[in-house]
């Protein structure tokens, strides 16, 4: 029987992968993205450098065939990773999961 434990979906090391997604359901976070990104607010989603390459060549596949809505293949470059330490802020402990950031916050739903 399945869990919902967070696993690491590559080889990594000092909370960031150190090698390819082996083990990411890519097509399933590109789907899920596709979904996130419908939304108007979505500002930011993170993820890990490995990774985030990885779901977007999927993404842009499902873009491509008709399965991810225009407005939100639109929105991809609202998918950002950082490939060095030093940059922005690499994206540590994010080797199993990523973040989404809403512009509006104070916005009540």
């Amino acid at each position: 029987m399945a869990d919902n434990h967070l696993r690491a979906v590559c080889p990594e090391s000092q909370n960031h992968c150190v090698g390819p997604p082996d083990k990411l359901d890519a097509a399933r976070s590109a789907l899920y993205l596709g979904g996130l990104l419908e939304h108007p607010d979505v500002r930011v989603v993170g993820t890990d450098a490995q990774i985030g390459p990885v779901v977007i060549k999927l993404f842009d596949y499902l873009c491509k065939e008709n399965v991810i809505p225009p407005n939100a293949c639109a929105q991809k470059g609202k998918l950002a990773w950082d490939t060095t330490p030093p940059g922005n802020g690499w994206y540590y402990s994010h080797q199993n999961h990523f973040h989404c950031s809403f512009n509006g916050t104070s916005k009540q739903y």
